[in-house]
């Protein structure tokens, strides 16, 4: 699989990273602390995860598991990381994070009577990259219907 890395998480000699494809489908993968090796290669695995910023482009060679993940659009499956290797590094500071991009209004203006309120992504920086705002997959679900509204038209012309 060749995916973009959305989240890591590190907890222990277990690594759990959600995968991004095609800005729209998210498909969770996992490396547990192994007997056979006494868990080098879930340590080598989060270190290498740690070690690459997100929005990396990696290919990731695993085994389909049977799962309950809710927080991905493929629901029912997990990947068991077997081998991953780093395709592209992004670069070390985005100019703004994914999950901020996502949010709603409605969201911000609540947190922001917490002790960590979320941060707001202006317009302005949005167009300034807009192929970093294109991933959002809101934005990207837009572009694509008006593709396929514009591709309806072109035929019936």
């Amino acid at each position: 699989l060749r995916a973009r890395v959305a989240t890591v998480r590190v907890k222990g000699k277990s690594t759990f990273v959600v995968l991004r494809e095609d800005s729209l489908y998210t498909v969770q993968a996992c490396k547990f602390k192994d007997k056979e090796d006494g868990g080098e290669s879930a340590t080598a695995v989060s270190r290498f995860f740690k070690s690459i910023p997100l929005e990396s482009i990696v290919d990731l060679c695993g085994v389909l598991a049977e799962a309950n993940v809710s927080s991905c659009t493929q629901s029912n499956v997990e990947l068991q990381i077997k081998r991953v290797f780093c395709v592209c590094r992004a670069a070390a500071q985005l100019p703004f994070l994914m999950a901020d991009a996502q949010r709603s209004e409605e969201e911000i203006v609540a947190s922001q009577g917490s002790k960590r309120p979320f941060v707001r992504v202006l317009p302005d920086l949005r167009l300034d990259h807009r192929w970093l705002d294109l991933r959002v997959p809101a934005h990207n679900a837009i572009l694509r219907i008006q593709s396929a509204v514009c591709s309806l038209f072109r035929e019936s012309l």
